[in-house]
């Protein structure tokens, strides 16, 4: 059983809301509920287009270095594109 599922399963069992179970998980991990959800917030972002989840999700994928080469490329496309118009 994945751990989703059973997850759903212990809650239900217990009358545990999903606040409530969210609450526990902060306290066990020892952060802060918000911390849980953030990554799933912003992968989730309605106001972000699909490239730019697409875009987000190859940055993650990259290393530290290559993370601060992919930002340097971007600024100076970023900084070109205003200079033409």
């Amino acid at each position: 059983m994945s751990l989703d599922a059973t997850l759903r399963l212990l809650t239900k069992a217990s009358g545990l809301t999903g606040g409530d179970q969210l609450a526990a998980l902060a306290r066990a991990f020892g952060v802060p509920a918000g911390a849980l959800l953030s990554e799933l917030a912003t992968t989730l972002d309605p106001a972000r287009t699909r490239g730019e989840h697409d875009l987000l999700a190859a940055y993650r994928a990259l290393n530290t270095r290559q993370q601060g080469a992919l930002l340097e490329v971007a600024r100076g496309m970023a900084g070109h594109a205003r200079r033409k118009r």
